[in-house]
C-alpha cells in the first residue's frame, strides 16, 4: 500500500477547476479497487489517497493520470506501508485478504 500526500502548489481556484476530473479519476481507481479513500486536507491544502499497489512503478502510472498531478497543480510524496496491525472490521483492505 502507499499513503499519497498531495500539497497544492497553485491556488485554490485552480485547484477547484480540475476537481471534477480529478474526482472521475479517483472514481475509476475505486472502481477498480486500487483506492481505498481519498479526501481533503483540513486546511484545505492539498489531500490524502491511500493506494492498494504493490509497486512503486504502478503507483506512478497511476498518478500519471490524475488531472492534479499531471498538470502540476500539486506536489506530492507516496509513502511505502504495509499494515502489521489492522482493526477487525477493516481487514478485508489488506491485498492477501482479498485475494488479488
Amino acid at each position: 500500500m502507499f499513503m499519497v500526500i498531495t500539497k497544492y502548489v497553485k491556488d485554490i481556484e485552480e485547484v477547484d477547476r480540475w476537481l471534477p476530473a480529478h474526482s472521475a479519476f479517483l472514481d475509476r481507481y475505486y472502481a477498480r479497487k486500487k483506492v481505498i479513500f481519498s479526501g481533503r486536507r483540513n486546511p484545505r491544502t492539498g489531500g490524502a489517497i491511500l493506494f492498494r499497489v504493490d509497486e512503486r512503478a504502478e503507483l506512478d502510472a497511476i498518478l500519471a493520470e490524475d488531472p492534479l498531478q499531471n498538470k502540476r497543480r500539486n506536489g506530492m510524496r507516496g509513502l511505502r506501508d504495509h499494515p502489521d496491525k489492522i482493526r477487525r472490521g477493516l481487514r478485508h483492505i489488506r491485498r492477501e485478504d482479498i485475494g488479488q
